[in-house]
């Protein structure tokens, strides 16, 4: 499955990377640990304006959005957390809800559950923004 990698920071930067199993997926986010205000977007349409699954990654951690029957939902990482932090989404820094973040262990298992079977991990609570 293709994955578009948008960077920012230092100017904004476009790549493209094949993920065809947990392995590759673990790999990518091995080697994007160290950035900031990355977004990763997959099943990305034929005319690339919208992806089922876009996940931001920030110092903060990473914050999981899927597009489900044109609604847009956010993985709930810890229902607990309060406060907010900025994160890099269309562009823009942009306040999200701490209990949005989850950690590198479900990030990966939410993109290598898409990508090897197009569905999402059982038990996640997802909401609508």
């Amino acid at each position: 499955m293709r994955v578009l990698i948008e960077t920012h920071g230092q100017g904004q930067h476009h790549d493209e990377r094949d993920l065809n199993e947990v392995a590759d997926v673990d790999r990518l986010l091995d080697e994007l640990a160290v950035s900031n205000d990355v977004i990763l977007m997959l099943g990305v349409s034929e005319y690339g304006d919208e992806a089922e699954l876009i996940v931001g990654i920030t110092r903060a951690g990473y914050v999981i959005t899927r597009l489900v029957d044109g609604d847009f939902q956010q993985l709930v990482g810890s229902p607990e957390a309060v406060g907010e932090t900025e994160v890099m989404l269309g562009g823009q820094q942009t306040p999200t809800p701490n209990r949005w973040l989850t950690t590198r262990v479900e990030t990966a298992r939410t993109i290598g559950t898409y990508v090897t079977d197009s569905t999402y991990p059982d038990g996640q609570l997802w909401e609508q923004p």
